[in-house]
């Protein structure tokens, strides 16, 4: 059964909240509102970003035509991030690459856009990374009738409440409360259609901060076009749910691929440490940039393999995991050191003409960055 929890109707927002067990589902009606259309492939329909004046909604992505001089293995191709949201009326679009693990905040910026209703783009920056241009669009979404998607919960401390957000775009909403006393730092999510599993993805906080404080409640929007979800054949699984202990509940393989990462994550982050901190007790009056980023790319080692020894005396059943490792790891240990690399370079520009005083300053600020964030992950 269907419970209409809350209505409420005010000039700019419409909210109807659907409460639904561990698996349900639901027919609503999804008034219309704003959005972006982005045509990434050729071949498929649109994808559509959710408009709104409070955040910013996106994704990131490699699933883009590419070009006949842009060939290349999958690892080698660049991810793509597509921020937008309502300013007056219109869509900013802010796009950046991203060349190691995605992590939003920290690729590089290489377009923002500003597009009126009815208007289109071509984000031409992108060729230059092996991607034909795509186009984007922002369109007025007709209200629609949809079938709400059913919803698998695999975990116990995770209650899922799944809603429709009116304004100002059509989705459904999967609202995430924790009832655990311990923060929870991710959770993992799969998309099921027809019975073939579209994507998994995980859910976590920046920089191993906790992603659901004991009590409190995540919202994701789920991005649904009309008629997809029609006919009950659309499953979102909540996989498992990891906590800042390291502990887990759920399932065993998304728990792995999960800490797998979040090693990985910090024994790169360990390294990078005793890099930084070695490089300049060498030399202590001032900080050189240079010479930290060579010490950087100098250390070239990949993981420790006591990471893998250690994942699969927590994980003896999991096939999986020694297979997967190479490439997480590597994905792991790739997005610390071009951050690092990153920031670095940033800071050899802005020292110049600054005091000794002030560039070291700046650098035990990052120092101090890469140390808390160490400092999160499980143990």
């Amino acid at each position: 059964m269907v419970t209409i929890c809350k209505l409420a109707l005010s000039v700019s927002m419409l909210v109807i909240s659907i409460c639904v067990p561990a698996i349900g589902q639901a027919v609503n009606v999804m008034p219309g509102g704003k959005g972006l259309e982005l045509t990434l492939r050729s071949s498929e329909l649109p994808t559509r970003i959710t408009l709104s004046e409070k955040e910013a909604h996106g994704f990131w992505t490699e699933n883009v035509d590419r070009s006949s001089g842009g060939k290349g293995s999958k690892d080698s191709i660049p991810k793509v991030d597509f921020l937008a949201r309502l300013v007056d009326g219109k869509t900013e679009l802010k796009v950046s690459v991203f060349t190691a693990e995605p992590i939003r905040n920290a690729g590089n910026l290489i377009a923002t856009y500003v597009i009126a209703e009815g208007q289109t783009v071509t984000i031409s920056e992108l060729a230059k990374f092996g991607f034909v241009p795509p186009k984007a669009t922002m369109v007025t979404i007709d209200a629609t009738l949809a079938d709400g998607p059913r919803i698998h919960n695999q975990t116990r401390s995770l209650q899922p409440v799944l809603g429709i957000d009116a304004v100002p775009f059509p989705m459904f909403v999967l609202n995430v409360r924790s009832t655990s006393a311990k923060p929870v730092i991710g959770f993992a999510i799969r998309r099921v259609k027809a019975g073939r599993t579209e994507c998994t993805s995980m859910m976590q906080g920046d920089f191993g901060a906790a992603l659901i404080q004991p009590g409190a409640t995540k919202e994701r929007p789920i991005i649904i076009p009309a008629g997809e979800a029609r006919g009950g054949d659309l499953v979102f699984g909540i996989l498992a749910v990891f906590f800042n202990d390291g502990t887990f509940e759920g399932d065993t393989t998304a728990a792995a691929n999960f800490l797998m990462t979040e090693y990985s994550r910090k024994e790169t982050l360990d390294r990078l440490l005793e890099v930084l901190n070695a490089t300049v007790a060498r030399f202590p009056a001032r900080v050189d940039p240079k010479k930290l980023i060579s010490a950087i790319r100098a250390d070239n080692d990949p993981v420790n393999e006591a990471v893998l020894i250690r994942l699969k005396t927590e994980f003896p059943n999991e096939s999986t995991v020694e297979a997967e490792f190479p490439r997480r790891s590597k994905s792991a240990q790739d997005l610390i050191r071009n951050q690092a690399i990153a920031a670095l370079t940033n800071l050899e520009k802005a020292a110049v003409g600054r005091s000794d005083e002030d560039v070291n300053k700046a650098f035990a600020g990052l120092v101090k960055h890469y140390q808390d964030w160490a400092d999160r992950l499980p143990k």
